[in-house]
């Protein structure tokens, strides 16, 4: 779900769903995985996780 800030800032936002557990992926992992992509420059930080998704 793409999220639009009242600053004009977009934001992805992906919940855990059943089709995230059924294919054993986790938005944790993936959080930390764009936390060092971001480092390394390949990718856009993540901006928060929360327990529903990131």
């Amino acid at each position: 779900m793409k999220l639009t800030a009242d600053t004009g800032e977009q934001f992805v936002w992906r919940p855990q769903a059943a089709s995230t557990a059924a294919f054993g992926l986790s938005r944790r992992d993936e959080y930390n995985t764009l936390c060092i992509a971001s480092g390394a420059g390949l990718a856009g930080a993540p901006a928060k996780l929360y327990p529903e998704g990131c």
